[in-house]
């Protein structure tokens, strides 16, 4: 039954986010911290927010970011056992947009992974980059945890 009302929740959070309006992306900063603020809040873990991005992204993108962050943390709270998770978003000088999340959890193997059927969190992860035309990194090791980069 515990098992059921976790997958229940998180069933209801994904159509809550499927929901979301695209104006509210526009605030970016905010709804990231806080994201950050309700998962240190409900998992007791540490939370880093390094913002640096200049340029106002469009709401796509935006949007898409806002997701893979909160799979990135939903993934570190379930699954790794971490004590922090840390997310950095900047633009460079040439305007590209990066975008890092990194826990310091168990880790896990990649590949292995990315082969289970019923775990679409990465796979989410990866097609929302590839709309953006973006690039797509993932490290993982069982004693440094699990650090994703996107470009």
């Amino acid at each position: 039954m515990k098992r059921v009302r976790g997958t229940l929740a998180d069933a209801r959070s994904a159509i809550d986010d499927l929901r979301s309006k695209s104006e509210e992306i526009g605030f970016l900063k905010e709804r990231i911290t806080s994201l950050m603020d309700h998962f240190q809040e409900s998992t007791g873990m540490g939370g880093f927010l390094d913002y640096r991005l200049h340029q106002v992204l469009d709401v796509r993108t935006a949007e898409n970011c806002y997701y893979i962050i909160g799979e990135c943390i939903t993934n570190a709270a379930k699954h790794a056992e971490a004590e922090t998770i840390s997310v950095s978003i900047w633009d460079d000088d040439k305007g590209r947009l990066h975008l890092t999340v990194k826990d310091n959890g168990k880790g896990f193997d990649v590949e292995k992974s990315k082969k289970k059927r019923g775990h679409y969190g990465l796979l989410g992860i990866e097609e929302r980059v590839r709309a953006m035309k973006g690039q797509f990194n993932i490290k993982s090791t069982k004693s440094k945890g699990t650090q994703i980069e996107i470009t």
